[in-house]
């Protein structure tokens, strides 16, 4: 009798509770699914420049379970980095003139070496004059109007652009999570873009890598291959920056201008302020210079331009937001750090 009851009460509650449950999370992880797949149509028809789980979680029912997982796939799948490059028309004597046609071609291997090669935007941003040597294959933003010439009367000279008026010129593409900068000196390696996709999927939400040098033997496109068996010799200087797109807007670089000394202090010490998880990556080998000189001659009228720009008016803005835990080199001595710096 009482086997009786217990098979009686256990069917019972088989059926009312366990099959409906099973039944209910069947259903409710089939409705979320195409929740989301119904979310991720609407935010790309309603927005197309981006499609991103901030504004899926407006939209999606943010206590689905399956939430945190297809946010953190989304954020894998779907970022967008658009490297930015500025390319001007040099003489033959300029050093540029034989590292651009390097600079240009290891950009396009590296994007078709990449696993994301969807997600990697190649754009250039110039003056009007120097259209013509930027290669078809480069999207072609908008040109620049002024140079620091124009915000500076009392220099003479190279008519450099400011580096804040390359950068906003990454807002003219539609799709665009992350913003590269690098100079038109600096090659990649093939596995480049592959890496910084690692780091973002780290967490890290701004990147400055140090580049390596090699010999400047090297001069023609087709001598690549043996540029990237060349370990070359490590450098202290910053030449590439990745950052968040959100990030674009709080930076303040008012009139430094590129090529120019404290430009990189500049980056640097805005991405270290407003980056939660930056990253400094001082010896890998992923960026490489023609050219073993690690402080090449200088301009002193735009070298003070710059300095007096960062000091005068930067610095002071920023210097309530330094930590000194995200600076590189943060983890040295006093001493090591102040070398190093």
């Amino acid at each position: 009798m009482k086997l009786i009851l217990f098979i009686t009460l256990f069917s019972f509650i088989h059926e009312t509770f366990f099959i409906k449950l099973k039944k209910l999370f069947v259903q409710r992880f089939w409705r979320d699914l195409f929740d989301f797949f119904l979310c991720c149509c609407f935010c790309f028809c309603r927005d197309k420049s981006r499609l991103v789980p901030t504004k899926t979680k407006t939209i999606w029912n943010q206590k689905s379970f399956l939430f945190p997982i297809f946010e953190s796939i989304i954020k894998i799948i779907l970022t967008q980095i658009v490297h930015i490059i500025n390319p001007v028309k040099v003489s033959e004597t300029s050093d540029l003139f034989f590292a651009q046609p390097i600079t240009f071609e290891s950009l396009r291997k590296a994007k078709d070496f990449s696993t994301k090669k969807e997600q990697i935007t190649l754009v250039t941003t110039s003056f009007e004059e120097d259209h013509e040597i930027i290669p078809s294959d480069f999207q072609k933003l908008s040109y620049l109007s002024r140079s620091v010439l124009d915000v500076n009367s009392s220099l003479k000279g190279k008519k450099l652009p400011l580096i804040a008026d390359i950068l906003a010129k990454t807002k003219e593409v539609n799709r665009c999570d992350f913003v590269l900068y690098t100079n038109m000196d600096i090659a990649v390696m093939p596995q480049f873009y592959d890496a910084l996709f690692a780091y973002i999927e780290q967490g890290h939400d701004a990147v400055i890598i140090n580049r390596r040098r090699i010999e400047t033997t090297y001069k023609t496109v087709n001598k690549l291959p043996l540029m990237y068996s060349d370990l070359g010799k490590s450098h202290p200087g910053f030449d590439c920056f990745l950052f968040k797109r959100e990030l674009l807007e709080k930076l303040i670089l008012d009139e430094i201008c590129i090529g120019i000394p404290f430009l990189e202090v500049s980056l640097i010490h805005n991405l270290f302020s407003f980056a939660e998880k930056p990253l400094f990556v001082p010896d890998a080998h992923l960026t490489f210079h023609l050219g073993m000189d690690v402080m090449p001659p200088i301009n002193k009228d735009f070298y003070w331009h710059n300095r007096s720009t960062f000091f005068k008016k930067i610095n002071p803005k920023l210097k309530d937001k330094y930590a000194l835990s995200k600076f590189p080199y943060a983890e040295l001595s006093l001493p090591n750090r102040a070398v190093k710096w």
